[in-house]
């Protein structure tokens, strides 16, 4: 930064979705700006009885409209392959201000200039991606391969104990919802199969044998190996029946459980879980959240120190350290106070390494989410078979991809 006060006066709105676990720390942040540059940061958080996906139509709407009011926008990257015509590229900011782009995880350099190549519109604010925490007492070692990882599974699951809890719905409200966490265990189990969910040329691939092989994986675990009243279990329910000790493993982000697992108030496994990834050569569904800043912000250097000051590496630290925030770059996972409680913690740095961006750059990446989880819930609900449920989505998705105009 380069002069104290050197914003004094300059006001900057900044969209954001109020469900969003760095909202206290976004304030936090705001504030310190404040006092080092003298601008005024105001975060308006979109509330109920709005969702996460209303964000993209009403900041399309505001860029379009007389007079903006939002100068930046902070959720997943995903939006950020549909409102990149409306946002400032941050190269030269990069540049002038000699922002550090190290140490941030692998996908974020390899899906961070999606849309164009070379140009960067967003900075991570956080990264996320689902692990296995699973009961070392129990399990041993975490199976390396799937036919190891079911026979894990059987062996774990008998009574009241369960060898898997599973997140059975994800967003009740949502018109295609209930499968909202099954739909990222289904694409874990493709992708590590070794294939993608897109051809080089936009064709869908998970109509495949490998895409069947994958469904009927997941179908087969969880009928066999979850508990029946996991089917109304929101991610929260499925973590807990985790720390009661009511299930073997469980496949889910690791902020649900980490700050649990140890407080022996919480949890019933203190001191009898570990962390592992996924089997197979893929990866699990990775996610950022980027800050970005529309181009017709009337202050674009003001918007980039401050998107700038909440990622930078001391920040990002205080982000992990401070607000349990799972920081989008590594140095935190690593060397902190909290890394020799968590042994565990670089399988968490491995599998961020490894995740893998859902429809990457695709900006009709929300059609093509929403469709399986609407074909994938008729799956597991036994209403569609593997075979067909898979060809609907793939027929869905192509039909999407035919309104993605080439970007130039």
């Amino acid at each position: 930064m380069k002069d104290s006060k050197k914003y004094e006066g300059v006001e900057l709105t900044i969209l954001t979705y109020a469900g969003q676990t760095y909202q206290p720390a976004l304030e936090a942040l705001a504030a310190e700006f404040h006092t080092l540059t003298g601008a005024t940061i105001r975060n308006k958080p979109l509330a109920a009885p709005y969702e996460w996906w209303a964000l993209v139509p009403l900041a399309q709407a505001d860029a379009v409209s007389k007079n903006p009011q939002f100068d930046m926008f902070c959720d997943d990257s995903n939006h950020t392959w549909t409102l990149w015509p409306h946002l400032h590229p941050l190269n030269n900011f990069i540049r002038e201000f000699d922002y550090d782009m190290s140490d941030f995880f692998d996908p974020v350099y390899r899906d961070g200039e999606a849309i164009q190549a070379g140009v960067r519109y967003g900075l991570p604010i956080r990264a996320r991606v689902p692990v296995i925490f699973y009961r070392k007492d129990l399990i041993g070692e975490l199976p390396s391969s799937w036919n190891e990882y079911d026979k894990a599974l059987a062996a774990t699951t008998a009574g009241d104990t369960y060898g898997i809890s599973v997140a059975g719905a994800g967003y009740p409200f949502h018109p295609y919802g209930q499968a909202y966490e099954l739909t990222k265990a289904f694409l874990a189990r493709y992708w590590s199969l070794g294939d993608p969910i897109l051809s080089p040329d936009k064709e869908p691939l998970i109509d495949s044998d490998k895409g069947i092989r994958a469904l009927e994986m997941l179908k087969r675990q969880v009928d066999l190996y979850a508990s029946p009243e996991s089917s109304n279990w929101d991610e929260s329910a499925a973590a807990n029946a985790f720390l009661e000790g009511r299930a073997a493993t469980i496949e889910c982000v690791p902020h649900y459980l980490l700050p649990h697992l140890q407080n022996p108030r919480r949890s019933k496994v203190v001191d009898k879980w570990a962390i592992g990834t996924y089997p197979g050569a893929g990866g699990g569904y990775f996610s950022m959240h980027e800050m970005v800043i529309f181009k017709h912000s009337k202050n674009p250097e003001a918007a980039f120190e401050f998107i700038a000051y909440c990622t930078n590496p001391v920040n990002s630290a205080r982000l992990f350290v401070d607000y349990a925030e799972t920081a989008a770059r590594k140095t935190p996972w690593l060397d902190n106070q909290l890394a020799p409680k968590i042994p565990d913690l670089p399988n968490i740095v491995n599998a961020l390494d490894r995740g893998i961006t859902f429809a990457v750059g695709q900006p009709q990446w929300l059609d093509m989410l929403s469709t399986l989880w609407e074909t994938i819930g008729y799956f597991m609900k036994s209403y569609l078979t593997s075979g067909p449920a898979l060809s609907l989505a793939a027929a869905k998705w192509k039909e999407s991809l035919k309104r993605n105009p080439d970007r130039t």
